[in-house]
């Protein structure tokens, strides 16, 4: 788990510096529990970081839906998903 880090903020990860991005390690994680490899269903994690968030211009909190509420049917937009690997050189 040490390895894994979590950036914050980051807009364009071909430009540093640019949007005050902040690095973070996990303190632990929970997958969910029907999470499938191979076709990503239920791709999706709690995470708990190493050290806590200070909300800044380009790091903000985002609004959970109520308890029970579903949106069957209903147009949404996609946020904040994004996976990056380095290569290897």
């Amino acid at each position: 788990m040490s390895q894994i880090k979590v950036k914050l903020g980051e807009y364009d990860f071909n430009v540093q510096g640019e949007s005050g991005d902040r690095l973070f390690g996990l303190q632990w994680w929970k997958m969910h529990e029907n999470y499938d490899s191979k076709t990503f269903e239920n791709d999706i994690a709690i995470l708990r970081l190493n050290n806590p968030v200070q909300e800044s211009t380009s790091i903000k909190p985002i609004c959970l839906p109520d308890a029970g509420k579903t949106f069957e049917n209903t147009r949404a937009d996609a946020v904040g998903k994004y996976l990056y690997k380095q290569k290897d050189n």
